[in-house]
């Protein structure tokens, strides 16, 4: 035990500790930790439900560390948004062409993440991105939303089981109106209830801080964090 921390388990992959809650976490902490430098991920499970989670890791430990929150939800707690009248013009069509998802994909996510935050991305996420593309995009469900032939969207949703699904990736353009952005929300809930898994879960980094509010607000509950070391 370090301190609140007790070991769980040891993974191919992984080290995994339970904490009662993540404020205990610090880099003088997880320095501390028992964690071989040949497993990539130590993995944090906490007893409870944490609000904020992501700015309290955000405030407690630094970019020596890359912290991905894992987020999860059970279909039937989604939350839809509450809306009025949704005939703005906003479409929900799904992406079938390989070609159109792949450069739709690589675009949103080079513009809208990567260029932003590259600074704070490791080698590790690069690696499982490219091998993401090469390998699984083909086999995600994927939905895109339209204004005025304009792409403002994009879902991509990949099935690991016959239970449950992984987010691989969600974009939603920021300089939407805000009548238009809950419309999209609005529709990427319904097409959540209607058409994927039991379970859906979805890993967003600590410093995501519009996606991390965006996973709570439609009801995903932060489950556990994985950190990989960045030096």
């Amino acid at each position: 035990m370090y301190k609140t921390l007790d070991f769980v388990r040891k993974g191919k992959n992984k080290i995994v500790y339970r904490a009662k809650e993540p404020k205990i976490l610090t880099d003088k902490l997880i320095a501390e930790v028992k964690w071989p430098s040949k497993l990539q991920t130590l993995e944090i499970i906490f007893d409870k439900d944490v609000r904020d989670i992501h700015e309290i890791l955000q405030k407690n430990i630094s970019c020596k560390y890359i912290v991905r929150l894992v987020y999860s939800v059970a279909k039937g707690k989604l939350i839809l948004p509450q809306l009025g009248p949704i005939n703005r013009g906003v479409l929900l069509k799904p992406v079938v062409n390989s070609r159109d998802l792949k450069s739709l994909f690589i675009k949103t996510q080079t513009m809208f993440f990567i260029a932003p935050w590259a600074e704070y991305l490791d080698h590790q996420y690069f690696s499982d991105t490219a091998n993401f593309i090469r390998d699984d995009l083909q086999l995600s469900k994927s939905v895109c939303f339209i204004k005025n032939t304009k792409h403002i969207g994009l879902l991509n949703i990949l099935p690991l089981d016959g239970k449950t699904d992984l987010v691989a990736w969600v974009w939603i353009d920021k300089e939407l109106p805000l009548k238009d952005r809950e419309i999209v929300h609005y529709k990427l809930v319904e097409w959540l209830q209607r058409s994927q898994a039991e379970n859906i879960i979805g890993v967003v980094h600590s410093f995501n801080i519009r996606s991390n509010w965006f996973f709570r607000k439609i009801g995903f509950v932060p489950t556990c964090i994985q950190i990989t070391r960045n030096f």
